[in-house]
C-alpha cells in the first residue's frame, strides 16, 4: 500500500511537469537541420583560455517516464557539438525514470560515479546539502550570465536557497504562480446552469453540486480517491507552507499579506470550514463512499463516465487542454483561488551541480546555455529539426514530420524540466498565445509574493517531531479531508495529536528563523 500511495503521489506531481502538447524546439539562425547556431548568442558564458583545453564531458541524468528514446543517442550528440562549439565541452545522458530518480542518485554517489547534474523532484534540497552531494553556487554565478540576468527580473532564484546558500537553479516555468481550479466537464456544467465567475466560492459549488447530483443521482461528482498525506487544504486556503508541503511546520496565513506569524494551519478557522464543507460533500453523497480507500485513479471515472470531474489543480493555461485530452470531454475550468507567489513556486523543479563534478564551472556554463534563447533548451526537450519536428506558420508552434506521430516518434520527452521553459517551442494543437497569457498570469501573480518569498524553514534540528507529525497526518487527514468522521469530535482529537507529535515546538522554531530571515532581508 506504501508503494502504491508513492507512486500515486509521483503520478500527481508528473501531472504538473508532463508538457504533453507543450514540448518542442525552434532553433535561430539555423542553415538546415542539423546545424548549430552560427550567431555566437551565447558567447557570454565562454570562459577565455578555454580554446586550450582539453574537451570536458558533462555528464548529468536523462529524465524519463521509463522509456528512454531510441534517438537519445543522436540528440546527445547533436547537443555536444553546440557545446563544444559554446563551451568546449560534451555532454553524456544517463538515463534514469523519474520514479527511481532518488535510488539512482543514491548509488551513483555512493559508488563515487562521476556525474556532475542532479535533477531534484519535489525535493527536499537539505538532504542533498547535508549529505554533502551538492555544491553551493554563489561563487560559479560569474560563469551564469544569462541566469543571473534573469534573476534581476524574477525571483526564480528565491527556491534554490538552504540555510542562506545558493545550492540550486530552478525551472522557469512560462507560468509561475499558485492559483487553483476545479475542472468538470461542460456538458453537465451546462445542464445545471452554472453562471460563469472570475472565482467560485464553496457555496458556488455547493450549488452547482446539488444540481448535478439532483440530475445524476448515481454519478460521483467529485473526482477525488485514494489515501491522503499531504493536505488538500491548499486547493482552497491562501497560505505559505515556508517550505513544508503538508504544513507539517507551521504557515503564513494569507501568504503574510497582513502579518508574518506562523500558525498552526490545522488550528485555523479557514482549515475548519474547509472540513466542514468537505463533511457536508461527503454526507450528500458528492465525494465517493469509497475514495478514502480505493487505489483507483480518479481520473478514469471522468472517463468513464463515472465523475463530473471537480479535480483541483494549477490554474494555468494548458492545464485544461490536457485534462480533456485525458478525459476525452470538453472541460470546463472553474478558478477556486486566486494565483500568487512563494517560494514554493520555484523549488519544485531545481538542477544542482554536485560534488563529484570536476569542473563546476562548465555544469554551470551548461546550464547557463538553457536559459540563453532557444536552440539548446529545445534540442534535449524534443530533438532535432526534420527529424523530430518541423516548423509551422506559427511562431513557436512546431509539428511532427510526416509519417511521425506522438507514438511512433523516435525522441519523445514528455517531461518539462530544463532551464527557461518560455523559450521552448509547442506541438499544435497549442495556440500562439500560449505564452502572453502565461506572461501576464505570472505577472498578476508577482503582485501578491508572499512576505516569505526565499525563505525555507531548516528542520535539521526537528527530524523526530517532524516524522511524529508526518504519522499523525497520515493517521488523520483521509477521514478529516474526505469528510467521513464528525468534525467537532475529530478536529480537536487531531490537534491534540499534533501537538503531543512536538508541532509547537517547530512552528516555535519556524518562526525564530523566518524573523531572523526577515531581519536581513529588510
Amino acid at each position: 500500500m506504501k508503494k502504491l500511495r508513492k507512486m500515486c503521489s509521483i503520478l500527481i506531481m508528473l501531472s504538473m511537469v508532463m508538457t504533453m502538447f507543450t514540448a518542442c524546439g525552434k532553433p535561430t539562425k539555423r542553415t538546415s537541420g542539423t546545424d548549430a547556431p552560427t550567431d555566437n548568442s551565447s558567447a557570454g558564458t565562454k570562459v577565455t583560455g578555454e580554446a586550450d583545453e582539453a574537451p570536458y564531458e558533462i555528464v548529468m541524468p536523462f529524465v524519463t517516464v521509463g522509456t528512454t528514446p531510441a534517438d537519445l543517442g543522436k540528440v546527445e550528440a547533436a547537443i555536444s557539438e553546440y557545446t563544444m562549439q559554446e563551451i568546449n565541452c560534451t555532454v553524456k545522458f544517463k538515463p534514469v525514470s523519474i520514479t527511481e530518480l532518488t535510488t539512482q542518485y543514491n548509488l551513483w554517489t555512493s559508488s563515487g560515479e562521476k556525474v556532475d547534474l542532479l535533477f531534484l523532484f519535489f525535493s527536499d534540497l537539505g538532504s542533498y546539502v547535508n549529505e554533502g552531494k551538492i555544491v553551493k553556487l554563489a561563487e560559479l554565478m560569474q560563469y551564469a550570465p544569462t541566469i543571473s540576468k534573469e534573476s534581476e527580473e524574477s525571483p526564480f532564484l528565491s527556491g534554490g536557497y538552504y540555510n542562506n546558500e545558493l545550492y540550486a537553479i530552478p525551472v522557469i516555468n512560462p507560468a509561475q504562480g499558485e492559483g487553483k481550479a476545479m475542472y468538470a466537464r461542460t456538458d453537465l456544467l451546462e445542464e445545471a446552469g452554472y453562471e460563469k465567475k472570475d472565482l467560485y466560492t464553496y457555496e458556488d459549488l455547493d450549488t452547482i453540486f446539488a444540481k448535478i447530483h439532483a440530475a445524476h443521482p448515481d454519478m460521483t461528482v467529485m473526482a477525488r480517491a485514494g489515501a491522503i498525506t499531504t493536505t488538500y487544504a491548499s486547493g482552497f486556503i491562501n497560505y505559505d507552507n515556508l517550505g513544508n508541503g503538508s504544513a507539517a511546520a507551521g504557515v503564513l496565513m494569507n501568504v503574510g499579506s497582513d502579518n508574518t506569524k506562523v500558525v498552526n494551519l490545522y488550528e485555523t478557522d479557514e482549515y475548519k470550514e474547509l472540513l466542514q464543507w468537505q463533511r457536508k460533500w461527503y454526507q450528500a453523497g458528492y465525494i465517493s463512499k469509497d475514495a478514502p480507500t480505493t487505489s483507483d485513479n480518479a481520473g478514469d471515472w471522468v472517463k468513464a463516465g463515472r465523475c463530473a470531474g471537480f479535480s483541483i489543480g494549477d490554474d494555468t493555461i494548458g492545464n485544461q487542454a490536457n485534462i480533456e485530452a485525458s478525459s476525452g470531454y470538453d472541460i470546463t475550468q472553474l478558478n477556486i483561488k486566486s494565483t500568487y507567489v512563494t517560494t514554493n513556486t520555484y523549488n519544485q523543479l531545481r538542477w544542482c551541480i554536485t560534488t563529484m563534478s570536476e569542473r563546476p564551472d562548465k555544469a554551470m556554463q551548461f546550464l547557463d546555455l538553457l536559459y540563453n534563447g532557444e536552440y539548446l533548451v529545445n534540442l534535449i526537450q524534443n530533438g532535432i529539426e526534420g527529424t523530430h519536428w518541423v516548423k509551422t506558420d506559427d511562431a513557436k508552434i512546431i509539428d511532427f514530420p510526416e509519417g511521425i506521430n506522438g507514438v511512433n516518434t523516435p525522441f519523445s520527452n514528455p517531461l518539462g524540466i530544463y532551464g527557461d521553459k518560455r523559450n521552448m517551442s509547442m506541438f499544435v494543437p497549442n495556440t500562439p498565445d500560449f505564452y502572453p497569457i502565461s506572461e501576464q498570469y505570472t505577472a498578476d501573480a508577482l503582485t501578491k509574493q508572499s512576505a516569505a518569498l526565499g525563505y525555507a524553514f531548516v528542520s535539521d534540528d526537528y527530524t523526530t517531531e517532524l516524522a511524529a507529525i508526518s504519522s499523525v497526518l497520515s493517521q488523520y487527514l483521509t477521514t478529516l479531508e474526505y469528510g467521513t468522521v464528525d468534525i467537532d469530535s475529530t478536529l480537536p482529537e487531531f490537534i491534540s495529536a499534533l501537538k503531543n507529535a512536538g508541532i509547537d515546538d517547530v512552528i516555535a522554531a519556524n518562526q525564530k528563523q523566518l524573523d531572523e530571515w526577515l531581519a536581513a532581508n529588510k
